[in-house]
C-alpha cells in the first residue's frame, strides 16, 4: 500500500468549497461568526500547519511533528472547542492515512489529539455533538490496484473531556447525513434517511415500530423517535418530535396510526379539596382558565372562594379541577356570646351588620352581630355572635323568666299560698 496522493487531491477539492476562501497555501474557514485561517507549512521536509483566529480574542498556534504528517479538511466549533479534523500518518511506520482530529480551546491551546487507525485509509468527515456526547464520523477507503473504493464508516463517541467511549461500524456508503438534537440522521441515498444514530451509538431504523400503545397516557411530555416524515394531528413533521403541550394526539407513521394523550403535571392543588389558606397552583402546560379568567401557572390564589380550574389542550383536550379556599377566620365562633371585645382576623371581604370591614377588625361595643365574608364565585361565610356588658346575677324571677313565660298568681285559699302556672 502507498501513501496515496489521491486522498490529498480529495482534500484539496474538499477545501475549495463555497463556504471557504482559498488564498495561496491558506484556507480561510468561516466558523459560525469567527474566521479561522489554516496555513500549510513545511519545516525540514516535515508537513505541518498554523492556526490563526482573527477578530475578537485572536490567537495563533502552530502544529508540526517530526514523526507525523497532518492534513486538515474541516473545522467545527462545538460547545467551547474548535475541532480541526482530517487525516494524518506516522512517518516511520504507517503505509496508509488514519483519521485525525485536534481539539483547541478558545485561546488556541491544543488540549487533545487523536490519530486513529481502522485498518485502511481513513479520513474524518465531520464531528457532531449530541446529548453532550461528541460523535466523530470517519470514512475509510481501500487501495486496490490504484483504485480507491469505499470500505466502511466508523462512528466514535467521546465524552465532554474527549475520553473515548465507544465505536460502531456501518458498512454501507453514506450519501446524506445531518445532526438533530438527539441523533444523527444517516441516508444511503439522496432520497430519504435510513438510520438515526443516538448518542449511545444505538440505531433507529426507518422501519421500526413506535413504542406507543393505543390510548397511552403520558404525563408532561413524550419524545418520539422516528426517521423521515409523519403526520401529527394532520400536520406534517419530520425526524422525531418532543411534545410537551397537553392534548389528544394522533400520529400516522409508516401507514400505522398511534393515538395517545399528554396530561399536564399539576401540583399545589387537588380536585374537590378545601383549603384554609392561599394556594399556588403549578401546571406544566396548556391554556389555563380560573373562574373564566386566564391564569398564569405558579401564581398565588389568595381570596377565599369557590374555584374552577380548567386546562385546555390541543384537539379538544380538557382537564378540570374544583376547589374551595376559606377565609381562615380567627377570633369569632358562630352563635357564641362574648363578655369582652372581639378581635377578628380573616381573608376576603368582610361585612359586619352590612358594613364593610377589613381584617384585622376589633368589635368593642355590646350588641348582636352578623358577620359575612364574601369571596369568589358566590362564596359566602356567615357568623352570628353577641357581646354583653356583664354577667347578671341569677334570682328567682330571672330563673322563672328563663324557663318560659311564668305568671305568678297568689291566691289565698284557707290560709295557704298556691302557685299556679298558667
Amino acid at each position: 500500500m502507498k501513501k496515496t496522493v489521491f486522498l490529498f487531491f480529495l482534500t484539496v477539492i474538499f477545501i475549495f468549497n463555497i463556504e471557504n476562501k482559498v488564498k495561496g497555501s491558506e484556507v480561510i474557514y468561516q466558523v459560525n461568526d469567527k474566521e479561522i485561517i489554516i496555513t500549510s507549512i513545511k519545516e525540514n521536509d516535515i508537513n505541518g500547519f498554523t492556526i490563526e483566529k482573527t477578530g475578537v480574542n485572536p490567537f495563533f498556534s502552530k502544529i508540526i511533528d517530526e514523526e507525523e504528517n497532518y492534513y486538515i479538511t474541516g473545522i467545527k466549533e462545538v460547545d467551547d472547542y474548535f475541532i480541526l479534523f482530517g487525516y494524518g500518518f506516522s512517518r516511520s511506520s504507517d503505509t496508509e492515512y488514519d483519521s485525525l482530529y485536534f481539539v483547541l480551546d478558545f485561546a488556541g491551546n491544543i488540549i487533545k489529539k487523536d490519530l486513529r487507525d481502522y485498518g485502511n485509509m481513513e479520513s474524518i468527515k465531520n464531528v457532531y455533538y449530541v446529548d453532550d456526547i461528541f460523535i466523530v464520523y470517519t470514512e475509510s477507503v481501500m487501495d486496490i490496484d490504484y483504485s480507491y473504493k469505499f470500505n466502511s464508516n466508523y462512528f466514535t463517541s467521546y465524552d465532554h473531556n474527549f475520553n473515548y467511549i465507544d465505536s460502531i461500524e456501518i458498512g454501507t456508503k453514506i450519501y446524506k447525513i445531518e445532526a438533530k438534537d438527539s441523533f444523527v440522521l444517516i441516508g444511503y441515498s439522496n432520497e430519504e434517511y435510513d438510520l438515526g444514530l443516538r448518542s449511545d451509538l444505538s440505531l433507529i431504523n426507518k422501519n421500526d415500530l413506535l413504542s406507543i400503545e393505543e390510548g397511552s397516557v403520558y404525563t408532561e411530555s413524550i419524545t418520539i423517535e422516528f426517521i423521515n416524515g409523519a403526520t401529527l394531528n394532520s400536520e406534517y413533521i419530520e425526524n422525531g418530535v418532543t411534545l410537551t403541550y397537553p392534548g389528544n394526539y394522533t400520529l400516522n407513521y409508516n401507514d400505522l396510526v398511534y393515538n395517545f394523550i399528554i396530561k399536564p403535571v399539576i401540583s399545589g392543588v387537588v380536585n374537590n379539596e378545601i383549603y384554609n389558606e392561599p394556594i399556588t397552583a403549578k401546571i406544566s402546560g396548556g391554556n389555563i382558565i380560573l373562574n373564566d379568567d386566564i391564569y398564569v401557572s405558579n401564581t398565588e390564589i389568595i381570596k377565599p372562594g369557590n374555584y374552577e380550574l380548567i386546562i385546555n389542550g390541543t384537539n379538544d383536550y380538557i382537564d378540570k379541577l374544583e376547589f374551595t379556599i376559606t377565609s381562615n377566620i380567627e377570633g369569632v365562633i358562630n352563635n357564641n356570646t362574648y363578655l369582652e371585645p372581639v378581635d377578628i382576623r380573616f381573608n376576603g371581604d368582610g361585612y359586619l351588620n352590612d358594613n364593610f370591614i377589613q381584617s384585622p377588625y376589633n368589635v368593642t361595643e355590646s350588641g348582636e352581630y352578623i358577620l359575612k365574608i364574601k369571596g369568589e364565585n358566590n362564596y359566602l361565610e356567615t357568623y352570628y355572635f353577641s357581646i354583653q356588658d356583664e354577667v347578671k346575677k341569677a334570682g328567682l324571677i330571672d330563673f322563672i323568666q328563663k324557663v318560659d313565660i311564668i305568671v305568678l298568681v297568689v291566691v289565698l285559699i284557707s290560709g295557704g299560698i298556691i302557685l299556679k302556672k298558667k
